[in-house]
């Protein structure tokens, strides 16, 4: 059980500050969570981004995750403010199951040399032990968290670093049955030859995780035309309850994407169910 987020923007960083607060705040202290009397409030499993930003035709991108509690986020996660566009995911982590430690943190990377790069954060449980077999990486199943196995069954499943390669390989993955309670992650796509990135937000919730889908379920955060936020449920209504911004849940099944180029960003929305 997690909180994730995705930022992307070719503007001033609106809405940036304040996601970032309202991700400490609901990581801290989770309402949506409590409410269904799991007796957690606190997901203090570790936490982590990732981020990738353009400047002057070049990149600039940062990993940083870790096995401990969130509250010096502030600190950590300082943002680079000059750039031509910026995209960003936050991830916290609760885990009922799996190792607390910093490989089993979020986000995983995966690089697929002279194509791609990605960045993934998830929220929920898939069958890591079929994915490991399909990769070829059953002697790594008791080492790594199941999101692990999820990002490296989506990076080596892309065709190429594009919205339709990714749409096709998510909606390969979902028929896959894998997914335990959710797919829901938060990613970013590095297309290494362009230079560009594709941002992507899935919300799929199925299985035990229809019983929580208001905990599992991903906001988009209304915050202009040049900035896109999608969020976890409580991440969000801290956005609207403490800031004003208006939320709009996504679809089950829904695939956001987003392209940040310099001064424009196009931003799709793909209905794989």
């Amino acid at each position: 059980m997690c909180r994730v987020a995705l930022y992307a923007t070719v503007g001033d960083h609106k809405g940036l500050e304040e996601l970032v607060e309202s991700f400490v705040e609901a990581s801290l202290n989770d309402f949506v969570l409590h409410s269904y009397r799991r007796g957690r409030r606190s997901h203090n499993h570790g936490w982590g981004f990732a981020y990738v930003q353009g400047l002057l035709g070049d990149l600039s991108f940062m990993h940083f995750k870790t096995s401990l509690p969130l509250p010096y986020a502030r600190e950590v996660l300082a943002i680079p403010k000059r750039c031509d566009w910026f995209s960003l995911i936050l991830h916290s982590r609760l885990t009922s199951s799996e190792p607390i430690d910093v490989l089993s943190s979020h986000p995983f990377h995966v690089s697929i040399p002279g194509r791609l790069s990605l960045w993934l954060a998830h929220n929920g449980a898939v069958d890591k032990a079929r994915l490991a077999e399909g990769l070829s990486m059953k002697e790594l199943v008791d080492s790594y968290a199941d999101s692990y196995f999820l990002a490296y069954w989506l990076a080596r499943n892309l065709e190429g670093p594009s919205a339709d390669h990714l749409e096709r390989a998510v909606a390969n993955l979902i028929k896959l049955s894998v997914a335990e309670t959710s797919l829901n992650f938060v990613a970013l796509i590095l297309d290494e030859k362009k230079k560009e990135v594709l941002c992507a937000a899935l919300n799929y919730v199925c299985g035990k995780g229809l019983d929580l889908y208001d905990y599992y379920k991903l906001y988009r955060v209304l915050v202009g035309d040049k900035a896109l936020v999608v969020a976890s449920s409580t991440i969000a209504l801290y956005m609207e309850r403490l800031y004003g911004y208006e939320i709009d849940p996504l679809d089950n099944g829904e695939l956001l994407l987003a392209s940040p180029r310099k001064g424009e960003i196009a931003i799709t929305s793909k209905r794989l169910l």
